[in-house]
């Protein structure tokens, strides 16, 4: 299948079938971005069904994988950190240095279970995904808020690049970030907001090239 030719005569049907789950298309049309739809600027943008009206270029340029489909560059002001954060803050304090072994993989794995632990404690309804890539997802479906790093409050929730990891922000600015420690199977990680650079390659870097910090609504 010609990929970008796909994408460049807008069928992003073919498209889609293509790419996998760990990736987007970067087109308004792909199955992850169907609530694009529901806004009508955008039928008379792309047509319909994600066609170009007639007399309409199509070209790859007219795409952006982080800034029109993604929907995840945060613009505007932050909603307040308020209640939920300072919950999310106060549990994650408490935990910190918690057993994580009973998480998936004996806890080598238990990134988004530790967080989900925590948001339970801070009496806010957990993710219900072992996965960082659903956490996203769920983020953008109306879970979250995206904001930029200087907005960033203790108590927001940190994605690395490539989606391969999770934390809680535990400073403003996000720049200290607790999360759990795969080798010693403990939320006891104590990092920058790049996680001191450890997902710098990741395989996943199209998918998510820059660190995400999300706000819980």
């Amino acid at each position: 299948v010609d990929l970008l030719g796909a994408i460049q005569q807008g069928d992003f049907a073919t498209a889609d079938q293509v790419l996998s789950d760990w990736q987007f298309t970067s087109l308004p049309g792909g199955r992850e971005q169907s609530a694009i739809w529901s806004n009508p600027e955008n039928h008379q943008i792309y047509g319909p069904n994600g066609n170009a009206p007639q007399g309409a270029p199509i070209s790859a340029s007219g795409f952006n994988p982080c800034v029109t489909a993604s929907g995840s560059v945060a613009t505007g002001p932050a909603p307040e950190a308020g209640e939920i954060n300072a919950s999310i803050y106060q549990a994650a304090r408490q935990m910190h240095g918690f057993d994580t072994s009973s998480g998936p993989e004996g806890g080598n794995q238990a990134c988004a279970w530790a967080v989900d632990r925590v948001l339970a404690k801070a009496g806010i309804e957990p993710m219900g995904t072992d996965n960082v890539l659903v956490v996203a997802n769920r983020m953008r479906a109306g879970k979250g808020t995206r904001v930029n790093p200087d907005q960033a409050q203790a108590g927001d929730i940190i994605l690395s690049k490539g989606y391969e990891h999770i934390g809680i922000c535990m400073s403003a600015g996000c720049t200290e970030v607790l999360s759990n420690s795969s080798s010693r199977a403990s939320f006891s990680w104590r990092s920058d907001r790049t996680f001191d650079g450890q997902y710098e390659s990741s395989v996943h870097l199209n998918e998510a090239p820059t660190e995400e910090i999300w706000r819980i609504k």
